[in-house]
Order: C-alpha cells, then sequence, then structure tokens
C-alpha cells in the first residue's frame, strides 16, 4: 500500500531526510505524495531546500500538534 501523506524527519541515521525526500520525489510511482518535512533546526536554508525538493511543507518542532493536524487536512482532507 502507498501511503497518503510522508512525515519525514531530516535528522536520520544513515543517510538525511532531505536525501530521502530527493529519491522519494524522483520515482514516478511515489512522487505525487505529500510530504511534510520536519526538523528541529528553523532558517532560510531549510525552506529554500523544502522548495527546492518539493516537498510539501516544513514544521519546526517542538510544534503545536493543532498546526501538524492541520497541515495534514490541507493535503488529505
Amino acid at each position: 500500500n502507498r501511503p497518503h501523506l510522508i512525515l519525514l524527519d531530516l535528522r536520520l541515521p544513515i543517510i538525511d531526510g532531505w536525501e530521502v525526500c530527493k529519491r522519494l520525489k524522483n520515482d514516478d510511482q511515489l512522487k505525487n505524495i505529500p510530504i511534510i518535512l520536519l526538523t528541529a533546526s528553523a532558517g532560510a536554508l531549510n525552506l529554500e531546500m523544502t522548495k527546492e525538493l518539493m516537498a510539501n511543507d516544513l514544521l519546526v518542532k517542538p510544534f503545536n500538534p493543532d498546526i501538524l493536524l492541520e497541515m495534514i487536512k490541507k493535503y488529505i482532507g
């Protein structure tokens, strides 16, 4: 089964979330799945990379769970 949405932390143990996002968006079968990136560091570079890799949104930790729910509703209803 394909997911309807992907929550992807940028800090992963083997490859980082940027690389995972890049691979997902380059896969014809997965590229249309919305991706919300999660990070502990906010900054212009993160916003720029989010747009460059075509992720749908970026959420900075710690975050309000209500904001996450709104983002999820925005992409999957």
